[in-house]
């Protein structure tokens, strides 16, 4: 039987924080485009200062989430490392549904480590191949990708959604890759206010896609 995802992590009001890195690095080009595509940056961020998300740059944004994502260091198992990273995630980018895939270098797809949403825990049973579907294109590509229709895309891996009986309009997804390697993803589904995801919308889920590498390289954990 599978057990139950954790609870929801509460937000944190963000510290101020100082962070070795550059968080411009996890922001790079964006056009207002329904695809966009960016280079996943191996850069940890760094900014020293004060988080309010509604009024600060993509800067100050990741360093914001700077102090909760560490936390996920402490976490005793993947589990509730993965969906420390997706609450945060889910948090900063409101979206109906959201997940956490890990590369399984046998296998050559992703697992499901986390997910939440209306079939989040439905969901938890498949996996996808390494390359196929939105998600595993960007893991495998190593590149952010941000989509507002996509039935419109090709790429699209329609076999899980239409096994749940889910609508999937618009996807987000960044890969967790550290020199050269896949280690995973993170995606979000379907943003909240019905808009397309924006560039620092996309910055801030590379950012915490590069702390589940970290985490994962950390931990000893391999990836593909």
């Amino acid at each position: 039987m599978t057990s139950a995802p954790p609870p929801a992590a509460k937000s944190r009001s963000p510290a101020p924080v100082g962070v070795a890195g550059n968080p411009a690095r996890f922001a790079g080009a964006y056009e207002e485009e329904s695809v966009v595509r960016q280079k996943a940056s191996d850069a940890p961020a760094t900014h020293i200062g004060r988080g309010r998300v509604e009024e600060q740059s993509t800067d100050d944004l990741i360093a914001g989430l700077f102090e909760s994502a560490q936390a996920v260091y402490e976490q005793p198992d993947l589990t509730g490392a993965a969906y420390l990273l997706l609450d945060l995630a889910m948090q900063a980018v409101p979206s109906d549904s959201g997940a956490v895939f890990i590369a399984d270098i046998n296998r050559q797809d992703l697992f499901f480590a986390a997910a939440r949403g209306p079939k989040g825990q439905e969901a938890m049973k498949f996996r996808v191949p390494m390359g196929q579907g939105i998600v595993g294109f960007s893991a495998q590509a190593g590149v952010s990708l941000a989509v507002s229709d996509v039935q419109r895309d090709p790429r699209f891996y329609a076999r899980i959604a239409q096994s749940l009986g889910y609508e999937t309009r618009s996807i987000l997804c960044s890969p967790a890759q550290k020199e050269g390697r896949v280690f995973g993803a993170l995606e979000l589904i379907n943003k909240k206010n019905g808009t397309s995801y924006t560039s620092e919308e996309v910055s801030l889920l590379n950012y915490l896609a590069h702390e589940l590498a970290e985490y994962l390289v950390s931990t000893g954990q391999a990836g593909a």
